[in-house]
């Protein structure tokens, strides 16, 4: 399966779904799995190894890079890493005037979402998918088209 298919048939459909659910635990990490692997697949195509690809994808996403990694492989694997691990994450509300723990510093303003922090650096899971995706579009348009992810 070449990186367009893979990325195609069954990497944004289930992003799609993530983001219409974006506080959804189940859709967040299928999400980071299917997405992190896109560089497998791209790392195939251009005959270079998963390292190398990540080291053009650091430069460009590097804290989405590794919020999409760390919830991937601490998914798969039952041992705890350093970096973001399942479990990390914090539920936030939509923003509601008159409701505790939904204040304007402490809520999402138009979907709920789960946000992780690494490095000093807070993010929403489905911003760190988008941003990794993205990235990987501009990055090897000649694996995955010039068709836009639909985000």
């Amino acid at each position: 399966m070449i990186p367009l298919e893979y990325t195609t048939i069954v990497v944004l459909p289930t992003v799609h779904e993530f983001l219409a659910a974006p506080d959804d635990i189940r859709l967040a990490y299928t999400s980071c799995i299917l997405s992190y692997h896109v560089i497998d697949h791209i790392a195939h195509a251009e005959r270079s190894d998963t390292q190398a690809v990540r080291s053009v994808l650091a430069g460009d996403c590097g804290a989405a890079l590794q919020i999409v990694r760390g919830l991937c492989n601490g998914t798969k694997h039952a041992e705890r890493r350093g970096g973001v691990n399942p479990g990390d994450e914090k539920h936030v509300p939509v923003a509601a005037y008159d409701t505790p723990g939904a204040g304007w510093d402490e809520a999402r303003w138009d979907v709920p979402g789960l946000m992780v922090e690494h490095a000093g650096t807070s993010m929403f899971i489905d911003e760190a998918v988008k941003t990794l995706l993205l990235s990987l579009y501009k990055l090897y348009p000649k694996h995955l088209g010039s068709v836009s992810p639909g985000f």
